[in-house]
């Protein structure tokens, strides 16, 4: 058994004069300061003694290195540490499986190793991976440390490498404490950048430490002579840029080895043609694939080749990950649903079953044929786009990504944001309204002029929707009875049209005698009778405009409770409202211009609020004048 433990640091009580020391010296640098050696075990476990002469202890082939426990606070440590360690300890005389491999068998066993394993754990680990030794390790540093002008990257970690039986091979820890320098230009440390990149590691000089770490400790670690495969120590690593990463046709893979100067160099991607390296720095070799069309590969690993002129080889593995190579699109999504709500389209949609959706673009314009612009990527199977005007028709595609950028055909649909969500499932009733509505109804832009010619009952159980835009015309006889829900969606820019057939004037477009919600909003009424009449109920009426009337534009009677707000009343004959029996409605922020002798007509007993209005009549100075009570009160402020 060999133990050993070493420190290389300029430790915190000291970092003062560590800093004083770079500034007069050029940096503290990475000189270790050993505090331990290689101390062999006079009695290493199935060691035979030979006269005066103790064998290496016998130590494993196949060796695993374990996903390491993080002891910062730098969330990418463990990862980033490890795959140092890893590219460092694979160039040893060991078979080393390859760490996503390790990951990928853990998980299908459903194993999370601890650092303080017993005998029975550790071969229970080591059996399901196949291996019969294991790396166990801590990541202890993984930060920077400021003081004043002074910043230095701290990287740490503790070793143990165990056989399956549970015999501890070597166990070691190390800091390296460094001055924060630049990145060495060699096609290595380029890749490594990239690597650290795609990692989300915000400093290289962090990675490089750790791997100017890994290659120190790792030296350390005892190894045999000699595998059956041979030694392969003129390469001492290969790496490429593909690491978490899918290549598709058009992509460039840059692949570079370090190694033994001189030699003719290659890499090798399963299945593809070879790719030269050329040399640029001594010993640092260098090159591009450019991923072909038509190939789909899946894990696969890059080698690197080293030759002399005699032809002998060397090869080795690319460390920093598996390569994948994804030329085919992933299949369209299905069973895409579009909803609208008030302000905002929400969209549901599933994946398709071949699991090769990495995220989904999606797409809108205002008409079917586009222009298209992408609105959002996103990996959820949902999304809602908001801020959009009601009535407004959005059209959207769909298409799916997998993680190299293929992309699924479009999937298409139409969205149009509703203020009442029952537009999309209402029924769309006939032009000539019948005699009777119930269930959800709803009357279109596009779907009139529509005609009440006689008396429409809309049942207790009834609701009509109606959107901005829409014409009605009545006849003389003509009017709705509402005694269900009725909601009038109009505005000022796009008002609800209220007239009589062919010019001619008519009677009364509503009669409200309901409980349930009543919204009458932008809508323009002329030359009716009596328009709106309300019997019960707490309709809200807003935004109306009514020209032109006969008689009152309102009948305000019963017990109801209106709230009428926002809208204008013009011309009126008769005025603009009669309030009679036990009504009680508000009035505020209205116009009432030029209509009748007397506007307001009210014998309710109630007190009438009616802030906010203008009474504009022509040779009347005071609001009071137009109001005739008998028996109710007016609040006018």
């Amino acid at each position: 058994m060999m133990i050993e433990k070493s420190n290389r640091v300029c430790s915190y009580p000291f970092i003062a004069i560590c800093g004083l020391s770079l500034l007069l010296l050029g940096g503290c640098g990475s000189t270790p300061d050993k505090k331990g050696k290689v101390i062999p075990d006079p009695n290493p476990p199935m060691a035979q003694e030979d006269g005066k002469k103790v064998s290496q202890p016998q130590f494993p082939k196949n060796v695993a290195m374990l996903p390491f426990k993080n002891s910062t606070k730098n969330d990418e440590a463990s990862r980033a540490v490890r795959r140092t360690m890893f590219n460092h300890f694979a160039a040893k005389n060991y078979y080393s499986l390859h760490m996503q491999e390790v990951d990928r068998r853990l998980g299908l066993a459903n194993l999370s190793p601890s650092q303080t394993m017993d005998e029975k754990e550790i071969k229970q680990v080591a059996d399901a991976l196949g291996v019969d030794g294991l790396i166990i390790g801590e990541v202890t540093n993984y930060d920077k440390v400021f003081v004043g002008v002074y910043a230095q990257v701290a990287v740490g970690v503790k070793l143990r490498f165990v056989a399956k039986d549970g015999r501890l091979i070597w166990q070691g820890e190390e800091v390296i404490r460094k001055h924060e320098g630049g990145i060495s230009a060699s096609p290595v440390s380029m890749i490594l950048q990239v690597v650290a990149s795609a990692m989300h590691i915000r400093d290289i000089n962090l990675f490089r430490a750790a791997d100017e770490m890994g290659r120190e400790i790792v030296n350390r670690i005892p190894e045999p002579k000699r595998l059956s495969i041979g030694l392969m120590q003129n390469i001492k690593r290969v790496v490429h840029d593909g690491t978490a990463r899918h290549l598709r046709f058009g992509d460039l893979l840059s692949i570079a080895i370090e190694g033994t100067p001189g030699q003719k160099a290659y890499a090798r991607v399963q299945g593809l043609p070879v790719v030269p390296l050329t040399e640029g720095e001594a010993g640092f070799y260098s090159g591009e694939m450019a991923i072909p069309a038509d190939v789909d590969m899946e894990a696969v690993v890059v080698t690197g080749i080293l030759e002399d002129d005699q032809g002998r080889r060397g090869e080795k593995i690319a460390t920093t990950g598996y390569l994948f190579i994804d030329n085919t699109p992933p299949k369209p999504i299905k069973n895409l649903k579009v909803d609208g709500r008030d302000g905002q389209v929400n969209l549901t949609w599933q994946s398709a079953t071949d699991g090769d959706i990495d995220s989904f673009e999606i797409l809108s314009a205002s008409t079917a044929q586009g222009p298209f612009t992408t609105v959002v990527s996103t990996r959820d199977n949902h999304f809602e786009q908001k801020s959009l005007e009601n009535f407004n028709d959005t059209y959207y595609q769909i298409v799916a990504l997998d993680k190299a950028g293929n992309r699924s055909k479009h999937v298409s649909g139409k969205g149009r944001p509703v203020p009442d969500p029952r537009f999309d499932t209402a029924q769309t009733v006939p032009q000539l309204l019948p005699a009777t509505l119930s269930g959800v109804n709803k009357l279109s832009a596009d779907g009139g002029p529509y005609l009440i010619q006689d008396k429409v009952e809309l049942t207790e159980d009834g609701v009509l929707l109606i959107e901005p835009n829409t014409e009605i015309k009545l006849t003389l006889a003509g009017h709705l009875m509402v005694n269900g829900e009725l909601k009038i969606f109009g505005d000022s820019n796009k008002p609800v049209k209220v007239s009589g057939r062919d010019g001619m004037e008519f009677g009364t477009f509503v009669k409200l005698d309901s409980n349930r919600p009543v919204l009458i909003k932008g809508v323009e009424i002329n030359q009716g009778g009596v328009p709106i009449i309300i019997s019960s109920g707490k309709p809200y009426i807003d935004e109306v405009k009514i020209v032109g009337s006969s008689y009152n534009a309102f009948e305000i009677k019963g017990a109801s409770q209106p709230v009428i707000s926002n809208s204008t009343v013009k011309d009126g004959q008769g005025g603009v409202a009669i309030i009679s029996e036990r009504a009680r409605p508000r009035l505020e922020n209205n116009q009432f211009i030029n209509n009748g002798p007397v506007h307001i007509y009210c014998s309710s007993p109630y007190l009438i609020k009616a802030p906010g209005n203008s009474w504009q009549q022509p040779d009347i100075s005071s609001p009071a004048a137009l109001l005739k009570s008998e028996g109710c009160t007016f609040e006018l402020e």
